[in-house]
């Protein structure tokens, strides 16, 4: 028994794996952006409408200019030091890939905590349906980020949950949030602050000094008044749709419906007193998230890929009860809406009123998931 316990303790925590293997990833990619920059290898003619605007916004912060009201580009500047590899490689299959790759384990990390225990035709069900829906769809072939956001948010969510978050996790998490934070905001300010209930102070420093620095570093060596130059192109691009700024129209949101965001208050509020009382859990992050898109000013189509652990969660639920009427509506719902810039936000809309009467079955624990696959693995 102690030999074992030696053994476990030896072995690398779950969080250092993690960031190894993303270590190793990059690593490779750094390698073979060398090589098809050595064979002058040229970008492909059809490239992915918003990966090759994170391709030229970083080039052109190498290169000392400034991107923000030029290009759709709306990322930080530090984005050219995390994810370069990717994004130097010339090939945007690369990056579609690993985007699938970030969904894939999403929807795993959503089926293992935020649904009751399931079998194995469910989940391979709930991935299919998640995969064929629009709104993945256009992610992957824009090549967007948002796939990365809703993986990262989740995953410190589930390991928060469970008590086993450390300091590097959190800083490494904020900080790749931080490319896109305006999709999870409500769901970070929550985070925020249940970090200090539980005085994790040196995680909140950590976290802070670490996304300062790198502020500083793009302010030395990309662009000078960076914050301002982003800010301009957010809000002048949202005035002018289609103008400097933004670079396409689309980004609708209640408001430009004459809707105050001061008509979800009641809606936070009741999230806000169910964290009080219950504290951080999935069933709250699933909230967090489809709440979140009612209140931001803007949001496209492809970010509501964080709305995919609320389906799966839903899905999940019905087909338990055989509601598979209900199921099929809902799913033709969110195929249909996306087309239609000015009903697609009704997604989450609808999505937070299915949450708010289905809550999460005290019985359904993580004991009791285990047990099942324990069961699977032996028939």
């Amino acid at each position: 028994m102690n030999q074992t316990s030696a053994i476990d303790s030896s072995r690398p925590a779950l969080w250092q794996r993690t960031i190894l293997v993303y270590c190793l990833i990059l690593l490779a990619f750094t390698t073979l952006s060398l090589w098809a920059r050595e064979a002058n290898i040229v970008f492909p003619a059809d490239m992915p409408v918003d990966y090759g605007n994170y391709i030229r916004g970083i080039q052109m912060l190498y290169g000392g200019e400034n991107p923000y009201g030029r290009l759709e580009f709306f990322e930080p500047p530090w984005i050219a030091f995390i994810l370069s590899p990717f994004f130097l490689l010339k090939f945007p299959l690369f990056w579609q890939t690993a985007c699938i790759f970030f969904i894939a384990i999403l929807i795993i990390i959503t089926y293992r905590q935020f649904t009751p225990p399931i079998s194995k035709p469910v989940l391979i069900a709930g991935m299919v349906s998640s995969f064929i829906l629009p709104t993945t769809i256009v992610a992957l072939m824009l090549g967007q980020l948002t796939p990365l956001v809703g993986l990262v948010v989740a995953w410190l969510y589930m390991r928060l949950a469970d008590e086993k978050i450390s300091s590097l996790e959190v800083v490494f998490g904020l900080v790749l949030i931080s490319l896109k934070a305006h999709v999870v905001l409500l769901a970070l300010l929550v985070f925020s602050i249940e970090l200090m209930r539980r005085q994790k102070w040196g995680i909140l420093v950590l976290s802070g000094g670490t996304i300062a620095l790198l502020g500083v570093l793009s302010s030395i060596f990309f662009l000078e008044g960076w914050v301002s130059a982003l800010a301009r192109a957010v809000f002048v691009g949202k005035e002018f749709l289609g103008g400097e700024g933004l670079a396409a129209g689309g980004y609708f949101s209640f408001a430009d419906l004459g809707i105050s965001s001061l008509f979800f208050i009641p809606q936070v509020l009741y999230v806000l007193v169910l964290w009080i009382r219950k504290g951080i859990n999935q069933y709250l992050l699933l909230l967090l998230l489809t709440l979140n898109f009612l209140l931001i000013p803007y949001s496209r189509q492809y970010d509501y890929v964080l709305l995919l652990p609320a389906w799966l969660y839903i899905f999940s639920r019905w087909l338990s009860t055989r509601r598979y009427f209900m199921i099929a509506t809902l799913f033709l719902l969110m195929a249909f809406f996306p087309f239609y810039p000015k009903l697609y936000f009704f997604i989450p809309t609808l999505l937070f009123a299915i949450l708010l009467f289905l809550p999460p079955k005290e019985s359904a624990s993580k004991q009791a998931f285990q047990d099942m696959v324990k069961a699977e693995a032996n028939t």
